[in-house]
């Protein structure tokens, strides 16, 4: 190894003195897992070599590389990693790589256990080394002096050994030694760790704990008591004074952080060992000496030249023998001071002057600890250097942006001194008096917000330990002008209670303004100063907010103000109606209209209208928050009923919205009428005959409907009805009394009585057997045979015959019997008469003529039909009254006159068919036999008519039911008539709903038309017929409403109430509750012919995931004969679970990203969840503090052009009645450097051996890094703050530098000169490089030579063999 290190040494001066460039690196290294240890590689013949390192495997290079060095704190994992050192000199590259070998090897633990063995005394002695590391294994050996008693080889990892031994009573150690081997196998290196105990101290029983223990003032210490010989020690603490113990004990040991009060104290360890205690004692030796002494020089010159006085102090000092003080130059004592005296601050003093030579002035302080058999020096020092004794010169001063500025303005005064070492600087103000006052210890004088008094002259004063330099500059500050403004702009502002609230505070044509908001009250002008800053915001205003508030501002020496007055008022819910009571007709009625939550309710008006009439109006008291309530009181008539009352609530606040300004609720008023004008119809008659059924209908005028109850006098029995229809059916003898109509409601009740008669029933008529159709045409063909029969021979026996012809037809009448039609025809007038024989024209056949004419004309002719006889039978028999004369001139014979047919045509209503008659004349028999004829004739005729005879008509449909107010229409029919006429009434007095058409009816019912019963007549002819049909009638609003009791929120149970208003039905109404399709719960509600409020309520516990959950109240009307749109008969609302919900879960997105290029385009977007939904506002908030809005719509923000002044922190804020929630986000905004400036400080011009000081400014993001490099040198140095510091200049420093100013996103190149200057004669110049690494390498390989022939030979001398060594690394 020693050969090596000549070798090395030997090429290394070579290397120097041909310039060969070679990479030096050892080939292998080895160290300690968890030991930092650095690995250094070095290059010869090359004046600025550039270092980086590489790795010849693929796993990420353990360790922290820096230029040539790599620092590395291995681990197992480590081992056989491969380094390569890359050194480049110039254009040309070398590379030179080392193997890490890495091994663990802890210090092993001997423990002892079985002092007796079967009553004989032995020791089991136990080796044990956890963790360790080695290719090649371990080996543990017990030693006993020179002698092994036992060797044992184990792999890595967890090592143990026993060794069995009598205790014998020996001053020799028995040693456990461990051993590994790490290296190549030509070149292995020997770890060996080992522990040792003494024989004689085995199985003996002994407290073991320092005399003395020394601790350091305020450092936690721990005192430690051990046990010898014993396997279960029990360990107590106790103390010989009478106070308290300092620390705090735990088993053996006591840890204590000692004050100086401490000092000297005595603390007893007592081990108990089966039945015997043993105790000793240690004391506690406090000292403190907390930090180096403090150098201080004073009394120096700008040359040097006059000596300095150095002064050396030391504060908290604590030491019982005192302290001791050297001051040291080198090697050399040059004052030392000692002081016994027990005190906590020490100072001692030296002149020196810097021109006696270099080095260091160093100040030693050391104190002694312990007793004087125990002592322990604790020794702190500080230096400084003799060449830094020299005062700072040459002082410059810069000003921006100018000498002379406007108040308000920023000042950045700066300054600069040529010094060795940076000197302190201080900036001063010259005062009236002609003094300076101090205003700063900073390089830079910044002035914030110049004002008038800030002008003057300032003095920058560069001084150090050794001297001092200053400069003066005089600043002008002008005054300034400018206007203060608060928006909102018309001073005065009003907002509800618990909305946000930003009032703003601007000052134009001032740069730097300074604002304080100041609230005034009743008795001062100044109140407390709310926030120093232009805007003033609350996020929920409260009442004590409203006020008056200025706004001053003051810029430069300027002082202006603004006042704005804010208004606060609270108006958040509609008036509510309540009623006390029911409201009863011509007695006093109360409603009360409440407002919640006013402000100022001194301000609230309450008016009581009837449609845009005020009826009354009261004003609120108070000026707090409070509900607001008034009454109005008032007689309802009957008219009021169905009518409305409204209340308006007025807040007569200034600035209210004229939309928020005023409320209104309206309430519907339900008068109640007790009944009355109550009429009661039969129908059809109040006398009936028994078997037959009776109709009551019952009508009367009350509010609310009535309900009916019907009940015989002396009869138990009771009928109730909601719409006033009593139906009695097959009414006996018994039933026939007196009955009472009790119409009762809430408001009163009314009686009727009425009297129903039942008679007893005569049996009718059977209607003939449709075999009668038959029949009695038979038996009437019967009878006319043998009436002909009977005509034909008393015809015989008339003497005179002749023939007569009715050609006109004077009347016709109608009438009705029993049900048919009969037409009754009277022939009068006789045109012609003939004879059997012709007649000569005589007197006396004149007379005859005349006689037989007059009796003709004197006859009447009298026919009889019924329209179904003339449409069975074609021919008609007709009396011919008087149809008989005689001779009163020649002939006394009555003589038989001879009837001969004629046709006769007659017209009937019924039919267009020609009918014939028969007419003629008749004696006295025959007329009886016509009459007895016609009479049976007529009878059968009849019947058969009324068989097969006669209209029909109905009424379509003959039940109507249909909805309140919807328009009805239905219609009566007649069949089998052509011409009918119809008549609608009613079977009572009233008047007929609706609107008549001929045989239809259009009616838009209401409920009172429930029961109404029309009845259509149609005429047809001489024939009339009726029909009936019966008007139901029910009520259905258009939907239910949903009410909630007591407000919603999360986990309290809250009330759902479905009210259905103005329902009318005959039975029944169910109303169910349904969430997502499922029936949650049903109610089912009787009507009994009521018009009714339906109520049904539902309670729910909202939970915080019900804000999108869904109620719906069903209604639906159970009864018969709906249809078209009605027959769904049921309605529905649906009510929103709405839980009240604070903002939560706020969030704030950024697109593209929050890390920006300038000029990309930029959108911010706030969300959050909350119910109701909260107003998001987005802010900025500046770097210099405060918020500033963004003209944000729908909580989103863009810049098209994003620029660096954008960059910063922005807020999400959300906010609704129940609370707030805020989250932020920063963005940042990445742009290039630009605007770069370099400051070289003192000058680009120096002297050799000067430094210099190269300060870049530029402005970018991310932070840019500065890389420095001179043209023509691969060289370059990095810097992250923009300062670079060369020291000891040469002429060879002198060219142009090129300063790379390089981020993320962009770079930019400034270049600059720096000019080296020859030192003046006599000035000594730094040491060349090679003056001094010549002579280093030269001592070093000396020293290598001699370490490597001593050091073999020392070792062979103690272990009498030779082993060859290696060096590696130190390890830190």
């Amino acid at each position: 190894m020693a050969m090596h290190l000549i070798i090395v040494a030997m090429v290394t001066f070579v290397t120097l003195i041909r310039g060969e460039h070679l990479v030096i690196i050892a080939g292998k290294t080895i160290a300690e897992v968890g030991t930092l240890t650095v690995i250094e590689c070095q290059s010869s013949g090359c004046d600025a070599p550039e270092y980086w390192w590489s790795t010849v495997q693929d796993i990420p290079m353990p360790g922290s590389p820096e230029n040539n060095r790599i620092n590395v704190t291995p681990k197992v994992e480590d081992d056989g990693y491969l380094y390569v050192c890359n050194a480049k000199c110039g254009n040309e590259i070398k590379q030179k790589q080392t193997k890490l070998i890495v091994f663990a090897l802890p210090s092993p633990a001997i423990q002892v256990k079985n002092c007796m063995e079967d009553g004989v005394p032995a020791v089991t002695l136990t080796c044990s080394v956890d963790g360790v590391y080695s290719q090649t294994g371990a080996t543990i050996q017990w030693l006993h002096g020179d002698r092994v008693l036992k060797e044992e080889e184990f792999g890595d990892s967890a090592v143990t050994s026993e060794y069995r031994m009598s205790p014998q009573n020996t001053e020799v150690d028995i040693v456990c030694r461990v051993t590994v081997l790490v290296g190549d196998d030509d070149d292995k290196k020997t770890i060996t760790k080992s522990s040792s105990i003494l024989p004689s101290d085995l199985c003996k029983y002994e407290v073991i704990i320092p005399s003395e223990t020394i601790a350091e003032v305020g450092t936690l210490t721990m005192i430690k008591c051990r046990s010898a010989g014993c396997d279960s020690p029990d360990y107590s603490w106790s103390t010989v004074e009478d106070i308290p113990m300092p620390g705090s004990s735990e088993n053996n040991r006591v840890n204590i952080t000692p004050k100086v009060e401490h000092d000297g104290y005595l603390y007893v360890c007592n081990v108990k060992c089966g039945r015997e205690t043993k105790q000793k004692r240690t004391k506690l030796t406090v000292f403190a000496l907390p930090s180096p002494p403090v150098i201080q020089a004073k009394d120096g010159t700008e040359d040097g030249s006059a000596a300095v006085t150095l002064t050396c102090s030391v504060d908290g000092v604590y030491s019982k023998r005192g302290v001791t003080i050297q001051w040291l130059h080198g090697d050399s004592l040059l004052k030392e001071f000692h002081d016994s005296a027990v005190t906590s601050e020490y100072t001692s003093e030296y002149m020196v002057s810097p021109k006696n030579g270099e080095g260091y002035i160093v100040c030693k302080v050391t104190i002694l600890v312990g007793d004087d058999d125990n002592d322990q020096q604790i020794t702190k020092s500080s230096s400084i250097s003799l060449s830094d004794l020299y005062a700072p010169s040459q002082v410059r001063i810069s000003v921006s942006p100018d000498s002379t500025v406007r108040e308000g303005d920023m000042v950045n005064l700066s300054c600069a001194a040529d010094s060795r070492w940076p000197p302190q600087i201080r900036w001063s103000r010259r005062l009236a008096n002609g003094q300076f006052e101090k205003v700063s210890d900073d390089a830079v004088l910044l002035i914030d917000e110049a004002l008038q008094t800030h002008g003057g002259t300032y003095r920058c004063e560069a001084f150090s330990v050794y001297g001092s330099s200053s400069a003066n500059i005089s600043v002008t500050v002008e005054a300034a002008s400018f206007e203060v403004e608060t928006r909102p702009v018309q001073g005065k502002t009003t907002v509800m209670l618990g909305s946000p609230l930003d009032v703003i505070c601007c000052a134009d044509s001032c740069s730097s303004p300074h604002f304080n908001w100041t609230k005034q009250t009743d008795n001062s002008s100044n109140a407390s100063t709310l926030a120093p800053e232009s805007r003033l915001s609350f996020p929920a205003v409260r009442v004590e907010d409203g006020g008056a508030y200025l706004c001053e501002v003051r810029c430069g020496s300027v002082r202006k103000s603004s006042r704005i007055q804010i208004t606060v008022y609270a108006f958040p819910q509609d008036p509510v109606i309540e009623s006390v009571g029911i409201f009863l007709e011509g007695e006093e009625a109360t409603v009360t209209c409440t407002i919640q939550d006013v402000y100022p309710a001194s301000s609230m008006e309450i008016q009581w209208l009837e449609g845009e009439t005020i009826l009354e109006s009261h004003r609120g008291r108070g000026a707090v928050v409070q509900n607001v309530t008034s009454c109005y009181k008032w007689a309802p008539k009957a008219e009021d009923s169905m009518k409305q009352v409204s209340c308006r609530a007025v807040l007569h606040v200034d600035g209210i919205p004229e939309e928020q300004r005023s409320r209104l609720a309206v309430a519907d008023i339900d008068v109640f009428i007790p009944p009355r004008n109550t009429t009661v119809q039969v129908h059809p008659l109040t006398e009936i005959q028994e078997g037959e059924d009776v109709t009551i209908f019952c009508q009367t005028i009350s509010y609310p409907p009535s309900t009916m109850t019907l009940k015989k006098v002396g009869d138990s029995a009771t009928y109730s009805s909601s719409d006033g229809n009593f139906s009695l059916h097959n009414l006996t003898l018994k039933d026939s009394g007196r009955y009472e109509l009790n119409v009762t409601n809430q408001a009163g009740y009314e009686v009727e009585v009425i009297e129903i008669t039942v008679e007893r029933r005569l049996e009718p008529l059977q209607s003939p057997p449709f075999m009668a159709k038959i029949i009695v045409p038979t038996l009437c063909l019967v009878t006319l045979a043998l009436a002909s029969f009977f005509i034909s021979k008393l015809m015989k026996k008339l003497r005179t015959k002749g023939t007569y012809e009715v050609t006109e037809l004077m009347t016709m009448a109608v009438k009705r019997r029993h049900g048919t039609y009969v037409e009754l025809f009277k022939i009068r007038k006789v045109l012609y008469i003939e004879t059997g024989e012709p007649l000569q024209p005589s007197p006396m056949s004149s007379t005859h003529l005349d006689d037989v004419a007059a009796a003709i004309f004197a006859s009447n002719f009298m026919c009889e039909m019924s329209p179904c006889f003339l449409s069975v039978f074609p021919f008609l028999f007709c009396s011919i009254k008087g149809v008989s004369s005689t001779s009163r001139s020649q002939t006394h014979k009555r003589r038989q006159t001879r009837i001969k047919r004629q046709p006769l045509q007659l017209q009937s209503p019924h039919s267009s068919r020609t009918f014939v008659l028969f007419a003629g004349s008749s004696t006295g028999l025959s007329r009886l036999l016509k009459m007895a004829f016609k009479l049976t004739f007529s009878l059968w005729v009849i019947l058969l008519c009324d068989v097969i005879a006669g209209d029909e008509q109905e009424i379509i449909p003959n039940k109507i039911v249909t909805r309140a107010g919807r328009p009805t229409e239905f219609e009566c029919r007649s069949h089998d008539c052509s011409s009918p006429l119809y008549v609608w009434s009613t079977v009572s007095d009233d008047s007929l709903p609706g609107k008549v058409d001929s045989n239809r009816v259009t009616v838009t019912p209401t409920v009172e038309n429930d029961g109404f019963i029309y009845v259509c007549t149609v005429k047809c002819g001489t024939t009339i017929r009726q029909g009936s049909t019966r008007l139901v009638v029910f009520a259905l609003p258009e939907q239910p409403e949903i009410k909630v009791e007591g407000p919603l929120a999360v986990g309290q149970e809250v009330k759902l109430t479905c009210e259905v208003t103005d329902v009318y039905g005959p039975d029944a109404i169910t109303i169910q509750w349904l969430e997502g399709g499922r029936v949650v719960k049903e109610d089912e509600e009787p009507l009994d012919g009521e018009v009714r409020t339906v109520r049904s309520s539902l309670t729910v516990v909202p939970v915080e995931e019900d804000d999108e959950r869904s109620f719906i109240c069903k209604a639906t009307l159970v009864m018969e004969g709906l249809h078209g749109e009605d027959a769904q008969n049921c309605i529905s609302s649906s009510f929103p679970l709405s839980v009240p919900l604070p903002p939560k879960n706020t969030s704030i997105f950024v697109s593209p990203s929050h890390i920006l290029k300038e000029g990309d385009m930029l959108t911010i977007t706030c969300a959050t969840r909350s119910n109701p939904k909260a107003a998001i506002s987005l802010w900025r908030k500046p770097e210099s503090g405060g918020r500033e809005p963004l003209a944000a719509k729908a909580a989103s923000y863009t810049l098209e052009s994003v620029q660096l002044e954008d960059a910063g922190v922005y807020e999400c804020e959300a906010i609704n009645r129940f609370g707030n929630s805020t989250v932020d986000i920063k963005i940042s905004v990445q742009v290039p450097p630009r605007n770069t400036t370099i400051l070289v400080l003192p000058s680009a011009e120096v002297e050799e051996g000067e430094n210099i000081t190269i300060s870049c400014h530029t402005i970018g993001y991310p932070r840019p890094t500065m890389t420095l490099k001179k043209m023509g040198n691969s060289t370059s140095y990095c810097s992250s703050n923009g300062t670079f510091e060369l020291y000891f200049l040469t002429e060879d420093d002198t060219g142009l530098y090129e300063m790379n100013i390089t981020n993320d996103v962009g770079y930019e190149v400034q270049t600059f000169n720096i000019t080296v200057e020859p030192r003046v004669e006599g000035q000594k110049s730094p040491p060349y490089r090679a003056e001094i690494l010549v002579p280093v390498i030269c001592v070093s390989a000396l020293v290598s030579v001699a370490l490597g022939i001593l050091y073999p030979l020392l070792k062979s001398r103690l272990t009498g063999g030779y082993q060859p060594t290696l060096s590696g690394p130190q390890s830190l």
